[in-house]
């Protein structure tokens, strides 16, 4: 049982479901979100392709096969049928694992794509996430963030996020291969709610291939500080988050958790800012 002394947050909204209560906060982004690309690039990735490597498709590109659409007089006709029934279909799931991931993210419709970043009371799977956020990129750049007052209130945030999710294809996320969306379904299970996990656009594997030579190491503050020439001041390091938490349990004093709040809603704006730079990147190769 959650007694009746939790925080009541200046900003923000208490929201309830069948599972329970939570908070919500609400805000406007003020970030760019990247330009559309064409969905008729995929038919010019003949490696898409099973057999076809950068060497066999420089190869096909001599010969004066540069499109999907050319291979029928050739021993990949049957997989580039295959290939194009899923393009043809525009089904997503097919394109994803056929075609690179950023270009998938180049070309997936803005309105079918979130930013996730979660927080979590502890290290490992097995601790409670209290913090989720979500921004959605249609009509404007909308951020959402999920709170758990009390562990107790985990279940109820939990679903109203996994609503959020499902109308969306993908989402963006920074290590959340590894992380968050592991994280996510797990805890998931432990309250059996549903979770029907998205395609997964991570950026990280992508920043380390573009810009892994050029920079110490991976993480994002190094890149928001190498790469988008912006520091953070006042931000709580990753490894102080969960001990915040626990303050914030003991307490329920609001002003103790404005620091985190604020770290998770600038973690899903850089995302769209890195998304932008490996984007002009790409484009200029």
């Amino acid at each position: 049982m959650i007694d009746n002394n939790l925080a009541v947050f200046s900003e923000g909204e208490e929201c309830s479901n069948a599972w329970g209560s939570f908070w919500v906060f609400t805000y406007q982004a003020s970030v760019l979100i990247p330009k559309l690309h064409s969905f008729q690039d995929f038919y010019f990735h003949l490696q898409a392709i099973n057999g076809i490597g950068l060497v066999r498709e420089k190869a096909l590109h001599k010969k004066g096969i540069r499109s999907l659409l050319e291979l029928e007089n050739t021993p990949f006709n049957e997989d580039g049928n295959l290939v194009r029934v899923g393009l043809e279909a525009k089904d997503w799931p097919f394109i994803y694992n056929r075609f690179p991931r950023f270009m998938v993210l180049a070309a997936l419709p803005r309105e079918r794509i979130a930013v996730l970043d979660i927080e979590t009371s502890g290290f490992g799977f097995a601790m409670p996430i209290f913090l989720v956020g979500i921004m959605t990129l249609t009509p404007l750049p909308q951020i959402k963030l999920f709170l758990a007052r009390h562990p107790a209130e985990e279940a109820a945030m939990l679903y109203a996020v996994s609503l959020e999710l499902e109308k969306k294809e993908a989402v963006i996320t920074y290590n959340g291969a590894s992380f968050d969306l592991p994280v996510l379904k797990r805890r998931a299970a432990r309250w059996e709610l549903p979770f029907q996990k998205p395609l997964n656009l991570d950026l990280l594997p992508v920043v380390r291939k573009i810009l892994g030579k050029e920079v110490p190491d991976c993480r994002l503050k190094t890149i928001e500080k190498i790469v988008l020439d912006y520091e953070r001041h006042l931000d709580p390091a990753s490894s102080e988050i969960p001990l915040i938490y626990q303050k914030f349990l003991l307490k329920q004093e609001p002003k103790l958790l404005e620091e985190v709040i604020n770290h998770n809603a600038r973690d899903l704006e850089s995302l769209i800012l890195i998304w932008n730079y490996l984007d002009e990147r790409e484009n200029n190769y």
